[in-house]
């Protein structure tokens, strides 16, 4: 073993062959924080509005610093903020069914396997 492994390590290696469990932290608080009521305000007022008059995301960017002061915030974070929240704000709403996302599980070389004919002794097909 490596002289840089403590002996509480090479201890936990021999007890467990799996490493326990990695301690999870608290979501830390975004920039973005204050300002999400007023972007959720802003796109609930967008649901009955018309599709020409609704706000882009460049506008409720510019709107933010405008109105509400808003600085050391990007472009990027506030889209993502809103491409997320969007479509959880039409769900609320009753606007749309929620989407629901079901994973496909494949088993490894069941489906790539082809039912052929077993091979012929003399090695060709036929």
């Amino acid at each position: 073993m490596s002289s840089r492994l403590g002996y509480r390590t090479v201890n936990a290696a021999l007890t467990s062959a799996f490493p326990e469990a990695r301690k999870e932290y608290p979501p830390r608080a975004s920039k973005l924080d204050p300002f999400k009521p007023f972007i959720d305000e802003m796109l609930r007022a967008d649901l009955d509005a018309p599709r020409k008059q609704r706000h882009t995301i460049k506008r409720i960017y510019e709107r933010l610093i405008d109105e509400h002061g808003m600085e050391d915030v990007s472009y990027q974070r506030v889209r993502d903020y809103v491409d997320k929240r969007k479509p959880q704000i039409r769900v609320d709403a009753g606007r749309e069914p929620p989407q629901v996302f079901i994973p496909q599980t494949h088993l490894r070389n069941r489906e790539s396997r082809r039912a052929t004919a077993p091979a012929s002794p003399g090695g060709r097909g036929g």
